[in-house]
């Protein structure tokens, strides 16, 4: 897996900038992985990582609280699909190619303890449902009871079963960007810069 990082321009997220850079390709959420703070690698490397996320579980029967609300798994409904993956990389993304999904839910049936290396603040958001509703934990009592082990997380393994040296070399390439009606020249970036 190469880690040459690429820029995002400014004002655009990870399917605006693919859309930009290669418009023959109709971009859409469903055509990648993006799961910021939640991979693991288990060799540096490797062609194969592991993603962690929250687990399917009703908060009362984890914390004792008598608090009714269920956290929903992030990556059930991705077992079994292939998409492109992209990592967060020392402040950029790298393109790590197109990997499948798969469960290991068989391997740990009552999930497991959140691993050092991945960011329980990043497990709160993605357990935490988009309406919040009332008397729902913070996003900092999550990630407390994430790293106290109250919560458990799951694991997915995600196989590399793909890599497209097209879009690794068209998201290396300088972007024109507009301002307004305005172009922007394109601009080289040095490796390793993510403008936001």
């Amino acid at each position: 897996m190469r880690t040459m990082k690429f820029a995002i321009a400014r004002d655009s997220g990870l399917i605006e900038h693919l859309k930009m850079v290669i418009p023959q390709r109709d971009w859409q959420t469903e055509d990648v992985f993006l799961f910021p703070g939640c991979i693991h690698r288990c060799v540096t490397n490797t062609q194969h990582v592991l993603a962690f996320g929250p687990l399917d579980q009703n908060l009362s029967e984890c914390t004792g609280s008598g608090l009714e609300y269920r956290i929903q798994s992030r990556f059930k409904h991705f077992h079994g699909m292939t998409r492109e993956l992209f990592l967060n990389h020392q402040n950029g993304l790298v393109y790590a190619g197109r990997f499948k999904m798969h469960s290991l839910e068989r391997l740990a049936p009552q999930g497991l303890y959140l691993p050092e290396d991945i960011s329980p603040h990043h497990i709160a958001v993605a357990a935490t449902p988009p309406l919040l509703p009332r008397g729902f934990p913070s996003f900092r009592q999550l990630g407390e009871m994430y790293k106290s082990g109250s919560l458990k997380v799951e694991a997915v393994a995600l196989q590399m079963v793909d890599y497209d040296e097209g879009i690794y070399r068209t998201l290396l390439k300088p972007v024109q960007v507009k301002k307004g009606n305005q172009k922007l020249a394109p601009k080289a970036l040095k490796e390793g810069t993510r403008v936001l």
